[in-house]
């Protein structure tokens, strides 16, 4: 730590200062790397999902499950992704 970064402990308590560096260095250190998800559908599944999607959204309990299956299946890749980078994806 610089003088010329010592001001900003006159005006914030140390404690809350550390915590903004440590945050701001996490959101940093996530900005990097990345996932790509690949989706391949034939064209009858493709029309089903949007079907799915479309009755989901008017309050069909059975599209809902079928989208927030496929989902979660999308979830389960991206968390693994995650936490192989050492990111825990559900702290705060």
């Amino acid at each position: 730590m610089t003088d010329e970064n010592d001001w900003i402990y006159k005006i914030i308590p140390s404690d809350e200062v550390d915590s903004m560096n440590s945050n701001a260095e996490r959101i940093e250190r996530n900005m990097t790397g990345g996932v790509s998800v690949v989706m391949s559908a034939d064209n009858q599944s493709a029309v089903e999902m949007c079907q799915y999607w479309q009755r989901c959204m008017m309050g069909d309990p059975m599209a809902w499950l079928r989208i927030s299956s496929f989902m979660s299946g999308i979830i389960a890749t991206l968390e693994i992704h995650l936490y192989e980078e050492g990111i825990n994806p559900y702290e705060d």
